[in-house]
């Protein structure tokens, strides 16, 4: 069964956990965490969303967001921005592309 639509509004504030997937490592290195938080000051300047606070740790980071006073920038535009650069950007300081399993 999947799950239910996400509710979305603007200025509302939301907790987003962000994993990979079968509990693999989110971060290996320190320049891991450090390209995270860069990664969501980019899309912060860019979208114009409101970050408060990060709890990072190796399988995953808990971060709290709250969407600007639009209708268009959803907390779903937000993350999947911010997990797409991330994600492209760890799979090319680790070597992992389209060659792995």
């Amino acid at each position: 069964m999947p799950r239910s639509p996400r509710l979305t509004a603007p200025s509302t504030v939301y907790h987003v956990i962000l994993r990979c997937n079968a509990k693999q490592p989110l971060f290996r290195t320190p320049k891991d965490f450090e390209s995270l938080l860069s990664v969501v000051a980019h899309y912060r300047n860019k979208h114009e969303f409101k970050f408060f606070g990060y709890c990072i740790m190796n399988t995953h980071a808990h971060l709290i967001i709250q969407t600007p006073d639009d209708e268009e920038t959803t907390i779903s535009k937000i993350m999947h921005n911010v997990a797409s650069l991330y994600a492209r950007d760890y799979n090319a300081r680790h070597d992992f592309g389209a060659h792995q399993n």
